[in-house]
């Protein structure tokens, strides 16, 4: 595992891509129009040049699988976060959603700790970076660092089976959130440093 740089980009914005098309969570941002296959790519940008942005990109050697887990301290610069924000709003959710994703993401966020942690915000493979080394390695790259920085890891997850995945590998739910509007629930998961 080692972290990406910006000659990464193009394909792991593909691999995070395709990871977003059946994302529940991720895909009720979105804008629903003719666009949305753009509109995945503005919100892959997005989570790419933002966990850029805090350090926390982190590939497989091959470069088949992507985590994208940055440390909650990692702050991005006041304007770097407006860009990044304001070409999402733009491109990918729409002036007309702005309130309920502000408002859901308050909500998120209260859910999740006041002290630092990892936040494993994505995982990601591409058909050929499936059920390899790639997946396994990223999973331990991940774990190492939280046990060196001694801090637990934190995620949420609007798919079933990346939660039965994620209980398999040491993830506990802490929290569940119905969303009133919504036909799924959002598991809030954690993993202290072993």
């Amino acid at each position: 595992m080692f972290q990406a740089e910006k000659k990464h980009r193009k394909k792991a914005i593909s691999i995070i891509k395709e990871a977003l098309i059946d994302n529940n969570s991720m895909n009720w941002i979105l804008k629903k129009d003719k666009n949305r296959d753009n509109r995945l790519v503005v919100l892959a940008e997005y989570l790419f040049d933002s966990g850029m942005a805090r350090k926390g990109v982190y590939l497989s050697e091959d470069t088949e699988a992507i985590a994208i887990c940055c440390q909650k301290s990692n702050k991005i610069n006041f304007l770097k976060k407006s860009y990044l924000q304001l070409k999402l709003i733009c491109f990918g959710i729409g002036f007309s959603k702005i309130i309920m994703v502000m408002k859901r993401q308050r909500q998120l966020n209260s859910f999740k700790p006041k002290t630092d942690y990892l936040y494993f915000w994505l995982f990601a493979a591409s058909d050929a970076g499936k059920g390899t080394k790639s997946t396994y390695e990223l999973q331990k790259g991940i774990y190492k660092l939280s046990k060196d920085r001694n801090l637990p890891i934190y995620l949420e997850t609007s798919i079933r089976k990346n939660r039965v995945v994620y209980e398999r590998y040491g993830f506990e739910v802490y929290h569940t959130w119905k969303i009133d509007d919504q036909e799924f629930d959002m598991w809030f998961m954690r993993r202290n440093p072993v």
